[in-house]
């Protein structure tokens, strides 16, 4: 049901579905599988209030530390353009491993937020001690590039 309602952008109306389930302790291991399907398409709402919403309640709905729902909520909230949301709900998660730390620089990277992009690589890399991998490079290389910031590309 959730899913279908998805699949006509009816964020609204997911959100209900399952704040309703939750009301009746509907929600069970059972639909876990389908509560992360609603993660990987929640892309599909374009309003922050809508993706708040559901947040809310995949947060109170499934273990967050996992890491795996954390790092896909951020790079929602970049992808949507919501650099806030990414950033805070990062601060906020209880373990940051570097594909939690590649989520957030490639969101900023591809939505042109370089700066972010280059604080967070700095963050992660001289602050957190985490070296970065193929994936990390990609995008900072990118966003180097496109600030002609070539001393930072020699990082």
């Amino acid at each position: 049901m959730i899913v279908e309602q998805l699949d006509n952008n009816d964020c609204r109306v997911s959100s209900t579905t399952i704040e309703k389930a939750e009301e009746h302790s509907a929600i069970c291991p059972v639909m876990i599988p389908s509560l992360l399907f609603l993660i990987s398409d929640i892309n599909s709402c374009s309003s922050i209030s809508s993706c708040k919403t559901i947040h809310a309640r995949i947060f109170k709905s499934l273990n967050y530390e996992d890491g795996f729902i954390g790092d896909r909520l951020v790079s929602l909230y970049t992808e949507l353009g919501f650099f806030e949301y990414a950033w805070n709900l990062f601060n906020e998660m209880p373990k940051k491993d570097l594909i939690s730390w590649n989520s957030l620089i490639s969101g900023f990277s591809q939505k042109g937020e370089l700066n972010y992009c280059l604080n967070s690589f700095h963050r992660m890399k001289f602050e957190m001690g985490l070296e970065p991998n193929e994936v990390s490079l990609i995008y900072i290389v990118s966003a180097c590039t496109e600030m002609a910031a070539f001393f930072e590309g020699k990082i």
